[in-house]
């Protein structure tokens, strides 16, 4: 036979064989046989399951009974009677552990979230956007009318930002072994707790825990909650109460327990802070303290959500514990937050109500709060006299003093400010906040060197302080020392990697260093931690403009102008770089546009000046140098350019005194000396216009640049900066 009939013959046999097989197989007695052994060894597996089980229960019980642990309470399942359904008395203890947990979690959250008095500046449409101005070269000041001084409100916290309720180690291991979760008996309408068989081992053993235990008990129409705390390591006993008797009809058993467990988690909280804390800003009652809490929870909400509702629903329930117990110290605190929250939405008079009630009870913290809420809306004069009355309650106030010192500086008293800020350092040498603003008032009066000591000083008293290292840059900066100024910003960029103006800052020494791209970088950082920071967008422009990238100069001026439309220094770079772009009529629209926004602007007239020059308008163009004159005598371009524009008009007596006002200005200006001398020759005065071009030629050099002569006496200075 063929090899493939022998390979059909042997599967017909194979399947006959296994055909044979499943005959026998299928014999009932084999199929018995076979279930038998699967659920035997099934048994054997679940038994198994069970006792591993059990071996770890016996071991985390083991651990439990023999634990001396004085960290963690435990809570047991509460014993119920009197009921005529069961009710579970292990949902009780639980509800207690996640209420007194809850109380915990608010607190905490109500301490971290904050608002930055700082933060606030009422003229922005966003008051909670961060606006820390770089100290610019104009006057120090910022576009959008803010500043970076730190003015404060006082905090009524006398103890640290953690919550006053960590009592509560909940989560430790005493909770694995809680007694709650054992489980109970029930016993017709009531039930027993099995733990407490557990709980007398534990303490035959000497381990036992601070342990509560309680009961729900109905006698009528009355429900009364009770717990206990045994400390046996004290040998203390603590008993709490809550209970109801009145109730409306439709009310269900539920909703009648669950205010009762509430009430007792608050007095159990109470008492055991004030026991294991030596926190001073508890209340005495339980009542004030859930004021409070609540308070907190719609604080928390309000800044979650920016629902000004909440904060309303804050401020009220933070009036009802101030009512029970004026003299808690949370509550005053918690009432100053929401102070600050109101003004940062703009409703400084919310505000302004909530510290006149604060001065009834803190006169000295009612008055620093009202002055700064004045300050915050440009009323000077009723700040001080708030200010004033804080200190006549306390000398010593470095914070009353503190915030004299800003309002003074805010009206550019520089010295005034400064003497105000060395009191609140004789107050208390560790102020830190003090040694900033002083440095910013010395920086303001050009004495660079004091200012960076004083910054230095505010850095030994804080090492991480990123706002001191900040504006030590910008002091170094001033001087010219940009390697050590980008090491200070680098410093506090690493403290504060979020820090939009030392980004900012740090591209402005990159600019002036000639290193474009490090200073873009730069600025693309700080605008991509604050979009809004309208500074920011400013600097970027400016390098665009410098670097004769008109056209993406315009757009991000533009950018600018949409964050804040009263930014005149963008309507200002606006206008530069159309000018740039030949678009002279466009440009004069937007310096009128700084005029109308700053009419102190001098910078804005000279540009405006240029802009007319180059449309031949020449009188007109003279009238807006003289304005630029008039309000900043000493701006030595717009001299220089309003008698190149009297040269135009063959006035060269009045164009040669411009010259020379400029030189005055600036003896190192080489254009006036250039345009001297060329006026001086056309005059066919060559001896005087040798000297002149020397001189001229001589600065260049001196000054190494690429700077090229002009070729006639038309060419203008833009004051892109300076008032």
């Amino acid at each position: 036979m063929s090899p493939g009939e022998n390979y059909v013959i042997f599967m017909i046999n194979a399947l006959a064989d296994v055909l044979i097989w499943i005959r026998q197989f299928l014999n009932l007695k084999n199929i018995e046989r076979f279930l038998s052994v699967i659920f035997n060894i099934i048994k054997i597996i679940i038994v198994l399951i069970l006792l591993v089980y059990f071996l770890q229960y016996i071991h985390g019980l083991n651990q439990w009974l023999f634990d001396e642990s004085e960290n963690g309470i435990v809570i047991q399942s509460f014993e119920t009677s009197g009921f005529e359904k069961n009710v579970s008395g292990i949902a009780i203890s639980n509800l207690l552990s996640y209420k007194l947990l809850d109380i915990t979690d608010v607190d905490n959250n109500a301490n971290i979230i904050d608002v930055n008095f700082n933060r606030i500046n009422l003229k922005s449409k966003r008051p909670y956007e961060l606006n820390v101005p770089y100290l610019q070269e104009r006057n120090l000041s910022t576009s959008s009318g803010g500043d970076d001084l730190e003015e404060g409100v006082a905090s009524f916290s006398l103890g640290e930002d953690d919550s006053d309720f960590d009592f509560l180690s909940l989560e430790s291991g005493s909770l694995k072994y809680s007694l709650s979760g054992i489980g109970t008996i029930g016993l017709g309408g009531g039930s027993l707790s099995v733990g407490n068989l557990l709980n007398s081992m534990k303490e035959l053993y000497g381990t036992q825990p601070r342990t509560i235990t309680g009961c729900l008990q109905r006698y009528g129409s009355m429900i009364t909650l009770i717990a206990t705390l045994e400390d046996h390591q004290n040998n203390t006993i603590a008993i709490w109460k809550a209970s109801e008797a009145s109730y409306e009809k439709n009310q269900t058993l539920e909703d009648r327990i669950a205010p009762l467990i509430e009430d007792l988690s608050f007095q159990i909280a109470l008492d055991i802070s004030k026991k294991n804390s030596s926190e001073k800003n508890l209340p005495e009652t339980w009542q004030a303290l859930k004021y409070i809490n609540h308070a907190q929870e719609e604080y928390i909400r309000f800044m979650n959500t920016g629902n000004v509702s909440s904060l309303n629903q804050a401020r009220l329930k933070a009036l009802q514990a101030l009512s029970s117990e004026p003299s808690c110290n949370k509550s005053l605190n918690l009432l100053a937050k929401i102070s600050l929250a109101y003004l940062g939405k703009n409703m400084p008079k919310e505000a302004e109500i909530i510290f006149r009630n604060i001065t009834e009870f803190r006169p000295v913290e009612g008055h620093i709060g009202l002055g700064a809420v004045f300050s915050k809306q440009g009323k000077y004069n009723e700040s001080i006299v708030e200010y004033n009355e804080a200190i006549r309650h306390d000398p010593n106030s470095a914070l009353a003093w503190n915030n004299i010192g800003v309002v003074f500086a805010r009206n550019e008293k520089y010295n005034n400010s400064i003497d105000a800020y060395d009191e609140s350092l004789r107050s208390d040498s560790n102020y830190v906040p003090a040694y900033n603003n002083k440095g910013y008032a010395l920086h303001q009066l050009q004495n660079y060197d004091s200012a960076i000591k004083a910054f230095d000083d505010a850095i030994a008293k804080d090492p991480s302080n990123a706002l001191a290292m900040k504006r030590k840059g910008d002091a170094l900066a001033a001087q010219r020392k940009y390697n050590e100024a980008i090491h200070a910003f680098n410093g506090a960029i690493k403290f504060n990697p979020n820090y939009a103006a030392a980004w900012n800052a740090l591209g402005k020494v990159y600019a002036k260093m000639g290193k474009p791209d490090a200073a873009i970088k730069a600025f693309n950082d700080a605008i991509r931690l604050d979009s809004d920071y309208v500074d920011a967008w400013n600097s970027k422009g400016d390098l665009l403009s410098k670097q004769e990238k008109y056209g993406e100069a315009l757009k991000v001026y533009g950018i600018s102008i949409i964050v804040d439309p009263s930014n005149s220094i963008a309507w200002n770079g606006k206008g530069i770089a159309l000018a740039k772009l030949n678009r002279f009529e466009e440009a004069i629209q937007a310096y009128d546009k700084v005029i109308e926004l700053d009419k102190g602007y001098a910078g804005a007239w000279n540009n405006k000046g240029i802009a007319l020059n180059e449309l031949k308008k020449y009188e007109e163009a003279i009238g807006a140098f003289d304005m630029a004159i008039t309000l900043n005598p000493n701006f030595p371009e717009a001299w220089y350019n309003r008698g190149n524009t009297l040269a135009k008009l063959r006035k060269y007596e009045e164009a040669l005194k411009s010259y020379d006002k400029a030189i005055i200005l600036d003896p190192r200006y080489s254009n006036a000396w250039y345009s001297k001398g060329k006026l001086l020759a056309e005059k066919s005065r060559k001896i005087e216009a040798n000297e002149a071009f020397n001189k001229s030629e001589q600065l260049i050099n001196l000054s190494n640049s690429t700077i090229i002569l002009p070729q006639d006496s038309g060419n203008m200075t833009a004051g892109i900066i300076g008032k």
